[in-house]
């Protein structure tokens, strides 16, 4: 390799080398953002309510996930949480469930857990899920509401 080579060589490596941490420079100034892992809100009731009587509702833990918030005995939400139900039958007593953040419904197993709308109201949804908002239910059968508006499935 001549002397004239060699220069271009070591021109390149050092044109890398600068490349590389002025790269480092610039990300460790700027550290990327974290995606943040969400809250596990656990319900102690079956009971429909929205009050402040010392437990944790499914109505009250969504909630607390729409608004990243404490309510009642519900941990505050953060980012997109989980909901964990036990193996009850969980009614919307009067309107439905309004999801307005992204959200996971655990319940333990299809024919444990369940979450079926109560006679006056079968004729409407179980959930109203906000538009760029995301829900999954995992064993937990959705069932007696409106075709238009939930899904059976486990």
């Amino acid at each position: 390799m001549n002397s004239k080579q060699q220069k271009r060589v070591t021109n390149k490596a050092f044109r890398l080398f600068l490349a590389t941490a002025l790269l480092a420079v610039v990300l460790g100034a700027h550290p990327v953002p974290v995606a943040h892992a969400g809250t596990t809100i656990t319900v102690t009731t079956a009971m429909d309510e929205l009050n402040d009587d010392g437990d944790c509702s499914l109505r009250e833990a969504i909630q607390a996930a729409n608004t990243d918030s404490a309510v009642d005995a519900c941990p505050a939400g953060s980012g997109a949480d989980t909901i964990i139900l036990s193996a009850y039958e969980y009614m919307p007593m009067g309107e439905d469930f309004d999801i307005t953040d992204d959200v996971t419904i655990q319940g333990e197993g299809p024919g444990n857990t369940r979450i079926s709308a109560y006679p006056p109201v079968w004729e409407h949804r179980l959930f109203t899920i906000d538009d760029g908002s995301y829900s999954n239910q995992i064993n937990v059968t959705l069932s007696r509401a409106a075709q238009s508006g939930t899904t059976t499935r486990p």
